[in-house]
């Protein structure tokens, strides 16, 4: 009937500040049928803080209807937790409504009033129980970030997606996009009820429009620059079992580490027998101007290195092999062989 607090009292290493609030929140879930509210506010004089919820779901008509409302004033925990430049306010709104054979929500993150990511988000459930579902979303995600990584994305971001799930597990992207400044994406992917996909095809690139070197937004202390990467994956068991897939990039540049070229390329097969899939595959790798800020590591390592290994799973093994493992430097070499065990158990 009720869920309420009315004084709640944070200690400051919770979430690195104190903070008071207030609960009154109720739930019923009864025949597949269900209610949900939540209302949750900030009360110590901080920032504005609140999470809305008002959610229901009806059997008799299949009708979903959701309201989700969070926001915080600038300087609040959210955008101090996501270190967003200047603090901002944020808020993040979803609210749908309609049958679950036809639903439709409008997704909206803000930060200072301005739309980062907004769109249309459906899904939609046919008389056999499969559910199809869309998203396109478009932005402006560019003050998310810090002045130097926001140029990465830029200031207009697309991000559209189609997709369906059957009742037994496959799962269907029909779509996978997305454009950006320096970063674009675009795919397809069958997932069969096993796990194992049916096919893929997925390009990926990174490079800045002006052909300057791109800063990745990656953590860490150390910037990280990239001439350009290319990522290609392939497969479809309608034409065979034989998949392919490369990696290469070009002019990477950090204050401890750099090369000119990495390319990584492979190929294999995906075997489906009841009970005994497998998956291998032969992997192919070079790298070029290879060049460590130590002088000594530099002239270990040498400036080139190239490898191949052969990696193998198979259901019901418990285990992932790495076989025919070579590298090759400057002056030395490495063979061997690896076998991962226990990779069920957690290990």
């Amino acid at each position: 009937g009720e869920i309420s607090a009315g004084r709640i009292v944070l200690g400051a290493p919770v979430l690195g500040e104190p903070v008071e609030a207030v609960l009154k929140a109720s739930l019923s879930l009864a025949g597949g049928e269900g209610k949900a509210a939540l209302d949750l506010r900030r009360t110590d004089g901080g920032p504005e803080g609140q999470v809305v919820l008002d959610a229901s779901y009806s059997n008799a008509t299949g009708r979903l209807d959701l309201n989700l409302d969070a926001r915080e004033g600038a300087g609040g925990i959210a955008a101090r937790l996501m270190r967003l430049p200047g603090a901002p306010s944020v808020e993040v709104t979803l609210k749908g409504t309609g049958p679950l054979s036809d639903f439709a929500a409008d997704l909206r993150l803000a930060t200072d009033g301005e739309a980062r990511l907004a769109g249309p988000i459906t899904v939609a459930t046919d008389d056999k129980g499969a559910r199809s579902f869309t998203a396109k979303l478009a932005g402006n995600p560019a003050p998310l970030f810090l002045p130097d990584y926001a140029a990465f994305l830029g200031d207009k971001l697309r991000f559209d997606l189609a997709g369906k799930v059957w009742p037994e597990g496959s799962l269907r992207l029909d779509k996978l996009e997305l454009d950006a400044a320096s970063l674009s994406l675009s795919g397809t992917l069958g997932l069969a009820a096993d796990g194992l996909p049916t096919d893929f095809d997925l390009v990926a690139r990174i490079a800045s429009p002006d052909g300057a070197p791109v800063l990745l937004p990656l953590t860490g202390d150390v910037p990280t620059r990239l001439n350009l990467a290319n990522l290609a994956l392939s497969y479809d068991a309608t034409k065979g079992d034989g998949w392919t897939g490369s990696l290469v990039a070009e002019g990477l540049d950090r204050s401890d580490f750099a090369a000119s070229r990495a390319e990584i390329s492979g190929s294999g097969r995906i075997g489906r027998v009841a009970g005994q899939n497998s998956l291998g595959g032969t992997f192919q790798f070079l790298a070029e101007g290879l060049a460590p800020a130590d002088a000594a590591l530099a002239t270990a390592l040498g400036s080139i290195l190239t490898g191949r290994v052969v990696l193998h799973w198979r259901q019901g093994e418990d285990a992932l092999s790495l076989q025919n493992l070579a590298l090759t430097g400057n002056g030395y070499g490495l063979t061997g062989g690896l076998r991962l065990e226990g990779l069920n158990s957690g290990l």
